[in-house]
Parts: structure tokens; sequence; C-alpha cells
């Protein structure tokens, strides 16, 4: 099994373990037990910290192979929430995990370039499409959940962000891109049917409860 889709797996499974917990014993699961997924065991003496003060870290496979990944606030791969700060930065994500090597490519400690967008907004989605990367950005102009987002791509290896100008506008009952759907490397395995398309989760402003 390839690294990104063994992670993948894993964190689907992290974010169904709360869900499972939640329920009461007698439950039934909306979905029969997965015949390949049948547990999983953490390995703490392989735990590594390398991004302290920075969080949400979307994650997606580009062509070139590499993970590409968001965070906001913190100083990125090699910073602190002191040091290398910003309110938005990108990295890439070189190698498998034991041998796992994190570069700031646009914003953050030591970056291959400086951070090109606005000092505020965050990210909870990216995706690759070949080796472009695209992202939803939360500009922050409200408070949250009731803000705007806009959809930006990275050009020049990390170099500059361009913004579409597109924007979703705040307000109740508005939709908000959440993440993008993902599917494989540089969004190679998207089946023949949907073609053409790049597919993302959203919801209405107003709607959240419902998840």
């Amino acid at each position: 099994m390839q690294y990104p889709m063994l992670a993948a797996a894993v964190l689907w499974l992290v974010g169904a373990l709360p869900l499972m917990a939640a329920q009461s014993p007698k439950a039934n699961p909306p979905y029969p037990p997965s015949p390949v997924l049948t547990g999983i065991v953490w390995h703490w003496d392989t735990h590594k910290t390398a991004a302290l003060g920075s969080d949400l870290w979307p994650v997606t496979w580009a062509a070139d192979g590499h993970l590409y990944a968001a965070w906001g606030d913190g100083g990125g791969f090699g910073g602190t929430d002191f040091d290398g700060r910003v309110a938005m930065g990108f990295a890439r994500i070189e190698g498998p995990p034991e041998r796992m090597r994190g570069v700031n490519i646009n914003g953050g400690k030591g970056p291959e370039h400086p951070a090109s967008l606005p000092d505020r907004g965050k990210t909870g989605g990216m995706v690759a499409v070949g080796d472009t990367l695209y992202a939803w950005i939360n500009q922050q102009d409200g408070t949250w959940p009731d803000v705007s987002f806009t959809l930006a791509w990275l050009l020049d290896k990390g170099a500059t962000w361009s913004n579409s100008g597109w924007v979703f506008p705040k307000g109740a009952g508005r939709i908000k891109p959440g993440t993008f759907l993902q599917y494989g490397k540089g969004y190679s395995g998207v089946p023949k049917a949907l073609a053409g398309y790049v597919y993302f989760y959203a919801v209405r402003h107003g709607n959240e409860a419902e998840l």
C-alpha cells in the first residue's frame, strides 16, 4: 500500500473512532465492519512533533509524489507559535513516514518563499490537480462560522499564490466550502464518469449542526 493511501486510511479511522466510542454498545453502525481495516495499534515510540504551534494541516498528494499541506498560525516546520509565525502557510512533505522531511514553501520559518497571501485567513481544504495546488481560503471577515471563502492556487513551485476572485459570501444560508474530495496522486484516480471536474464538500451557514 502506498504511504499516502495508508495515511488516508489511518486518518479516516482516527476520525471514525470518536463517533464509534460515542455510540452505545447496542447501537447498529450505519455501515458494516471493514474487511480490510480491522483495528489499529499506535506505535508511540515513533511519534514526532515537527511544527509546534501550527494547526489545521489539510493535506493533498501531488503528481510529483510529495504531500502538500497548509497550516494556520505558527511557523510551520521548524517554527513555533512565535518563531516564523504567519496566519497561514504552506509546506511540502517529502519522503516516507519514518524519514519524512517538512519544507515550508510559502511563509513560516526559513521558507523557500515568503508568505504571498495577506496575513489573515485559514484553509481547511487543499487539492492537487497535477502539480497545481488549490485551496479554499477562509477570509476571516466575520465571526466564525459566518465568514466568506475564496479560491486560490499556487504558482511557480510555491513562489506565489493567485486568487481567483471568486467569493462565496458570508451570511445565513450561504454555502461554505469545506474541503476537497481527494482522488489519488495529482487527482489521477478520478473515475472516468466523473472526469473533468474537481469535487468538494460544503454546508450552508446555519446548518452545521446537521453534519
